[in-house]
This record gives C-alpha cells, sequence and structure tokens, in this order.
C-alpha cells in the first residue's frame, strides 16, 4: 500500500474548500476551479498563512511518526501513471 503525502499549507486550505467552490461554479472545469482558488489563497492574511503553516508543520509532523521511513519519490518522466 502505498503512504500518502504529507499535507502542506496548500492541500490543508483547499481540501475541504473544493467542493464549495465547485457547487459555486459548476460551469467550470477542475483546473479552471484550482485557479480561482489559488486567486483566493494568494489574498489570505499574514495571520491565516501562518496559521496555515504551523497547522502543515503539525500535520508533517504527525505524518513523520507515523510513517518514520517515508521519503518521497516522484516518478520517473518516461513512467507512466495506472489507474
Amino acid at each position: 500500500k502505498k503512504i500518502p503525502r504529507p499535507m502542506n499549507r496548500w492541500m490543508l486550505w483547499s481540501s475541504p474548500r473544493r467542493r464549495g467552490y465547485q457547487a459555486k461554479y459548476p460551469e467550470l472545469t477542475n483546473q479552471q476551479v484550482s485557479t480561482r482558488m489559488a486567486e483566493d489563497y494568494k489574498k489570505l492574511s499574514p495571520e491565516e498563512t501562518n496559521f496555515l503553516k504551523k497547522e502543515a508543520d503539525q500535520a508533517a509532523l504527525i505524518h513523520s511518526i507515523m510513517y518514520p521511513g517515508y521519503k518521497f519519490s516522484p516518478r520517473k518522466p518516461g513512467e507512466k501513471r495506472r489507474r
């Protein structure tokens, strides 16, 4: 079984909001929804970004405890993705 990557700031912020954005903009593709979300993410206040940084650090710590030998290994350029 593949070990999931630890969640970063963007993942922590976007995952609970994605369905709301998709409901608000049903005519947009997933890429366009992500673009809108990124625009809103860039407008966050410093307090909000500091909070997200602390949450991401905490998530990374929990991840390192759960999966102590984890090392991110991205796919090689020629490697195909199987679904």
